[in-house]
């Protein structure tokens, strides 16, 4: 989403709880802020909390259970990420430094996020000696078709600029959609392979919540998951599967039959993000 559009809604939304708390509790302007802060962190808290709770409907026996530190995790990640690096992109993401000639690993961001939520996986993949890009998908709330020319456009310009150097798609969550979109509109000519990091490839009940068309296109047997699923990919896909992941509902929808499907470190859906252990295992299936 665009930053200043975030900044904006955060501003109404402090807005709004401060003047609560100054009318109804007869806060000091002082106090009120505060409690208008509050406000924001409760809000983010208990939507990542409300969201383990549709997980645990819809799980399986056989799954896992999240510990509770696990729970505070996602919390954190999801506090963290919507008030403090999604509104300041440029602050958490500087341009981003490619190396002309060398394989270029392309991140594409999930549902209302923009490029600054890959801040810390964007370090730890360079570390690992790949260069890497990214791009921020818009409107926000549109169909992921309208996203897919944006896609086209970043990987025309990384083409252009590196004399047409191979490669790797990296999508988390929403992003592995337009991904697929991205492919079978536009072929797979010079994409080494496509990651996809818990993406609802079948769907997620939990799309049935959101805002957006890009949200009722993530529902379970929509029209326009079933369109794509009939999309063959050119290149080979690697699905990798979230175990506890609290965003995919079921699942097992994180699994694309045309893939290889593989399965992370069991964590939250933003956590994955800034888990080591699945930033290692993406260096080593950029690097195959």
């Amino acid at each position: 989403m665009p930053a200043l559009q975030l900044q904006l809604w955060l501003l109404l939304e402090l807005t709004l709880y401060a003047l609560l708390g100054h009318w109804l509790l007869a806060l000091t302007p002082g106090q009120a802020l505060l409690a208008g802060a509050g406000g924001l962190v409760a809000l983010r808290v208990w939507q990542s909390l409300s969201t383990w709770l549709f997980a645990a409907y819809y799980a399986s026996p056989a799954e896992p259970r999240p510990t509770f530190g696990q729970i505070l995790r996602e919390a954190g990640a999801s506090v963290f990420t919507q008030l403090l690096v999604l509104p300041l992109p440029s602050l958490w993401m500087p341009p981003d430094r490619i190396v002309a000639g060398r394989p270029i690993v392309l991140l594409v961001h999930g549902y209302t996020c923009n490029r600054a939520v890959w801040w810390l996986l964007r370090r730890r993949l360079e570390a690992g000696g790949l260069t890497v890009a990214s791009v921020t998908l818009g409107p926000p709330l549109a169909s992921m078709g309208r996203m897919v020319p944006l896609l086209e456009e970043r990987i025309q310009a990384l083409r252009l600029h590196c004399r047409n150097a191979p490669l790797i798609l990296v999508g988390h969550s929403m992003g592995g959609l337009v991904c697929r979109s991205w492919l079978a509109r536009y072929g797979g000519q010079g994409i080494r392979r496509l990651i996809t990091l818990a993406t609802p490839n079948g769907g997620t009940h939990l799309a049935r919540y959101g805002w957006g068309q890009n949200s009722r296109e993530m529902q379970v047997d929509s029209h326009w998951l079933r369109d794509l699923a009939h999309e063959q990919p050119s290149i080979p896909v690697i699905a990798l599967e979230n175990p506890l992941d609290n965003f995919i509902m079921p699942r097992a929808g994180q699994r694309l039959p045309q893939a290889q499907n593989l399965t992370t470190p069991p964590v939250g859906h933003l956590s994955a993000l800034y888990d080591r252990r699945i930033a290692d295992q993406l260096i080593s299936l950029c690097r195959e």
